[in-house]
């Protein structure tokens, strides 16, 4: 989320005022997304459920 909120803001600083706010507005959709997800994630582990992520899965599971 981190890395996405960085390039998004690079890109949404070179574009006009009008692109500028409707990029405002789609950032906000994917971070609440991205709350929604976390929240989601944290009810699993705590019932004690498995649920991998389709791509970071993976990788959190070698690292693990």
């Amino acid at each position: 989320m981190i890395a996405f909120w960085i390039v998004f803001t690079i890109i949404s600083v070179a574009m006009p005022f009008a692109l500028h706010i409707l990029l405002t507005l789609i950032s906000l959709l994917i971070w609440l997304g991205g709350v929604a997800l976390w929240l989601f994630l944290m009810y699993k582990a705590y019932n004690n459920e498995k649920f991998k992520l389709p791509v970071i899965g993976d990788l959190a599971e070698k690292q693990s």
